[in-house]
């Protein structure tokens, strides 16, 4: 099982001081987001988060993640990779509205995590240290409501902290060099042709849904996008 995969890979456990910070932040924001310490997860419930169908970060999600760009942004942490990774449900794009930019759930789990990043990128983030990836409704961390109803569980943003995967003496590009630019795309805009992101699109394979909070629970059926 997904889960169990994981908890054998295991994931180095963050300096107490950053954990305590992370936590605390979770209890000031219980019904936005929680924090998984042994996965160094925090994890944003979208509904919460985003208006139905939109990539647009409310105003009290934005409050949140500046606290969390300040605990990001510690000396204790300073090297660490920011891994942003969004998922939904099983319920399909239905409305034209949402339907523009997001014609399929690969592209609204993206985009959402791509408006994360952008928010932690205005509050002091580097880009160079954050990427982003999008599950669409394939990692679901609870099961969705018979008949595409989805459920809110599954409605979700993951921010991981990691020790940097960076090999020792590999220069990354700079911000403001072209290579740089591929650290943090811009959203993924359909265009006549164009595919929907691949599975895992950013590595995201070793981000999936661990340590679901409150197990399965009942699935609770989500309006159509």
């Amino acid at each position: 099982d997904y889960n169990k995969l994981l908890e054998m890979a295991g994931t180095p456990q963050l300096p107490p001081s950053v954990n305590d910070a992370l936590a605390k932040l979770a209890e000031q924001y219980p019904d936005l987001l929680e924090y998984d310490a042994d996965q160094g997860r925090v994890r944003f419930k979208s509904d919460v988060t985003f208006d139905l169908g939109s990539t647009d970060v409310k105003p009290r999600a934005k409050e949140a993640l500046a606290k969390l760009a300040g605990i990001l942004n510690v000396p204790e942490i300073a090297n660490h990779e920011i891994r942003i990774v969004g998922y939904t449900d099983d319920v399909p794009i239905r409305q034209s509205k949402t339907m523009t930019m997001n014609p399929t759930n690969w592209y609204l789990s993206t985009n959402r995590g791509q408006s994360v990043r952008h928010v932690l990128e205005n509050d002091g983030v580097s880009p160079l240290r954050m990427q982003v990836a999008g599950w669409g409704e394939y990692r679901p961390v609870a099961p969705n409501a018979p008949g595409h109803k989805g459920n809110a569980q599954n409605r979700r943003v993951e921010v991981y902290v990691l020790p940097s995967q960076v090999p020792a003496g590999l220069t990354l590009s700079s911000v403001s060099g072209s290579a740089g630019s591929s650290q943090h795309a811009a959203h993924a805009t359909p265009t006549a042709g164009t595919a929907a992101p691949a599975a895992g699109t950013g590595n995201g394979e070793n981000t999936g849904a661990a340590g679901a909070a409150g197990g399965a629970g009942v699935p609770m059926p989500g309006p159509v996008r």
